[in-house]
Order: structure tokens, then sequence, then C-alpha cells
């Protein structure tokens, strides 16, 4: 029942929180690291105080803040004809948690994963390298652990992050994950490669679209602005020689796929 108004600017103080959050704990962990910080803990006693506050503070706001975006992003669904009797179906809902980390499993001969485990997320670097050689050396494949973005749980579990664009898309994408759940698609998520790879796409295809409305509706300052038209006179550009063109944009998708084609290539030639 808040004012649009105070929804909007508790959703961002809650996420420059967490943002500050970050910076604390990396500013506790850079003093700990540090060999010349003779007494960690006296060094970085102001930092901790000040974290565990805003931790507390975050707690309490952190429930507000999710049902305002769940009902944010129910909008949107529903005008997007993904709703039954005027509710997103299944309900948006999700949790900011801290997710685990999984180790991803492929052959060395093709790319394909063949198992996905989840692990501890405090599990430490050299910990997380030590899995990854120990499964490699064991069983002859290719391991890498990674990070995850959200879980398909219901509620599904986001990962926290002070980035609101990318939290909205999590959200989509992981509603659409439930989505599918209830439709051949979803049911099948584990018969093959190719069908994990179209409910994924899907997701991912969702997810971004979802995300874009719901800036555009609910925080339109956060939408990335448009690169600035140079504007020249006539008289200018009688007496300029023409722009030269600007670089081509860096495209994400055709490099990816370009970077696939050649690890394929290579794979087929057994290195």
């Amino acid at each position: 029942y808040l004012p649009a108004a105070d929804r909007h600017g508790l959703v961002l103080d809650f996420t420059r929180g967490i943002e500050r959050k970050q910076q604390l704990a990396a500013q506790i962990a850079e003093l700990y690291a540090d060999p010349n910080v003779a007494d960690a803990g006296q060094a970085t006693r102001a930092a901790r105080a000040d974290l565990a506050a805003l931790e507390m503070e975050q707690a309490r706001q952190q429930p507000v803040v999710e049902a305002i975006l769940q009902e944010q992003a129910a909008v949107i669904l529903q005008e997007m004809g993904l709703a039954a009797g005027g509710a997103a179906v299944p309900p948006v809902a999700f949790h900011l948690s801290d997710l685990p980390l999984a180790v991803v499993v492929s052959p060395r001969s093709v790319i394909r994963q063949d198992a996905n485990v989840q692990i501890d997320p405090d599990l430490p670097l050299d910990e997380q390298v030590r899995v990854e050689s120990s499964i490699e050396a064991a069983y002859d494949v290719s391991a890498l652990v990674v990070g995850l973005g959200g879980i398909g749980t219901y509620p599904t579990m986001v990962a926290e992050s002070s980035a609101l664009p990318w939290v909205l898309e999590v959200v989509a994408h992981e509603w659409t994950h439930n989505y599918l759940t209830l439709r051949p698609l979803g049911l099948m998520y584990d018969v093959s490669p190719e069908l994990r790879t179209m409910n994924e796409t899907a997701a991912s295809l969702m997810g971004k679209e979802v995300g874009r409305r719901v800036l555009e509706r609910y925080y339109p300052e956060l939408i990335p602005a448009e690169p600035a038209v140079p504007v020249v006179s006539a008289e200018g550009a009688r007496a300029h020689e023409p722009l030269p063109p600007p670089p081509p944009a860096f495209d994400f998708r055709m490099e990816m796929r370009e970077t696939r084609v050649t690890v394929d290539g290579l794979l087929e030639q057994g290195q």
C-alpha cells in the first residue's frame, strides 16, 4: 500500500545498500589479506560494525522490496497476456539469497554438460580449484566451478546484486522456468541437451524482455542512455570533411558464435 514514489525510493535505496555492503566486504577482505596489517581484527572493527548494522537494515527492508518487485513484474506479465484471473500464473515469487556454486562437468572431446552439482557457496577459491583438478584427474573430463545467478525453485532464488536491471532480468528468467514447468518444454528439461538449451534460451529472451519493460515503467532513469548524435550545421558540414564512420559495436552473440565454432573445430581435430 505504499505510494508509487515511496516504492521507487525504497527499492533504489535498497540497491544502494547492497552496493555499500559489497564495498565494506571488499575493504575488510583486503585488510585481512594485507601482510602489512598486524591486527586485521582491530583494523576492520569499524568496517565490520558498519557492515553488521547495514545487514540488519537490509534484512528489515528486503521482504518489502521483494514484494514491490514481484508486483511490478506481475503487472508486466499480465499486460503480456501471461495471466489467468488477473494474476500471473504461477505468481511471481522470489527471494534474494546466497546461492550455491555449481560444478559443471563436460567431456574433453565435445562441449556438453554431463553433470551439474551444487556445492557450498562459501568454498574458498583454492578449494574450488582443488575440486576442479581432482575431478579432471579422476575422470579425464573438463570441470569448472561457476557462480549461479538464480535457481528455479519456488519461490525462486536470485543472487543479491546492486544492479537492479540484472535482478529484474533474473527474476523474470527464473519465473519463466516455473511457467514452463507446467508445460512440455519444462517437464522435459533433462531429457536432452537440445531441450535444455531451448528452455534456457526461452527463459533468457523472456527475462530480457520483461526486465526491460519493468525498467521502462518503474525505473526509467536506469535505462542506458542512447549514444548522443552530434549536430552539425549546414555551414559546418560544408566546411569540414565528413566524419569517419564509428567502429562497429561489439556484438556479444556474434563473438560467442565465432568462439564456439572455432572450439568445435579444434575439438574435431582432437585438440
